[in-house]
């Protein structure tokens, strides 16, 4: 494997790792609009 195609994988990776840390953060099915980060909208 290139590292170029390592990079784009590892970048991905973490890209869905973050997303999904977001999610079970904020408890809900995110959208990133409707509730900020504190959870004031709840």
């Amino acid at each position: 494997m290139t590292d170029l195609a390592f990079i784009l994988l590892t970048v991905v990776f973490f890209a869905a790792v973050a997303v999904v840390a977001r999610r079970a953060a904020t408890h809900e099915p995110a959208t990133r609009d409707s509730v900020d980060p504190q959870g004031r909208r709840r």
